[in-house]
């Protein structure tokens, strides 16, 4: 909003609360100028109502115009902000909750095909199983982890027991993505021992 346009605002503002007490404060001098006249008929009652009504007004409106009508600006500016803030928070948890919806569909999504996999294929090397249900297509860690526990839970082995070689963690995510890229499958423990080898490369820090 610029300069000009603001004041323009807060000054038809002013004039009309103004006006509208400049109004209510003549309606009370009529009526008590009625009372007034009716005791001192003598009395200059039109310039008396003529001047208090004028001096009502200019001093309403240089309140209003410096005080009153800003600060109801600012508060109406606060308020919109405030609810589009919050607006935008609904929006936000709502992505959110949805994104945790799908995350959780994919989740159980591999789980269900690992558990499938593992059954119909009798595979006993339980990490090679989350591989071909595609674990690797998951975002984060944590997912791997809900899969992995799911699976310990359905009386299967965990999948990453005893495959740990380094004092480097493995991020077990990041190295199954890293063995689809590289078309490695993970179905032995001695192939993923050299798929580690190969992903953490001069990070390795001891080997058994």
């Amino acid at each position: 909003m610029s300069f000009w346009r603001y004041w323009r605002d807060r000054f038809r503002e002013s004039v009309v609360k103004a006006r509208v007490i400049a109004e209510a404060v003549l309606f009370v001098l009529f009526l008590t100028g009625g009372l007034v006249l009716f005791k001192l008929p003598k009395f200059p009652m039109d310039k008396t109502i003529w001047w208090s009504v004028f001096l009502t007004f200019v001093v309403i409106f240089l309140v209003e115009i410096c005080f009153v009508s800003p600060y109801r600006h600012v508060k109406s500016l606060q308020k919109s902000h405030t609810g589009e803030k919050a607006a935008l928070l609904t929006q936000l948890a709502e992505l959110e909750q949805k994104l945790q919806r799908q995350r959780t569909a994919s989740v159980m999504k591999v789980i269900d095909e690992a558990v499938r996999l593992i059954r119909e294929h009798r595979i006993t090397f339980t990490l090679y199983a989350l591989q071909q249900a595609g674990v690797g297509d998951l975002q984060t860690e944590e997912e791997f982890e809900q899969v992995r526990e799911a699976i310990i839970q359905r009386n299967q082995l965990d999948p990453v027991t005893g495959l740990s070689l380094t004092k480097h963690e493995i991020r077990w995510l990041d190295l199954i993505k890293f063995a689809n890229k590289k078309g490695i499958e993970l179905s032995t423990p001695t192939a993923v021992y050299d798929c580690i080898v190969e992903w953490l490369g001069p990070r390795i820090t001891q080997l058994p």
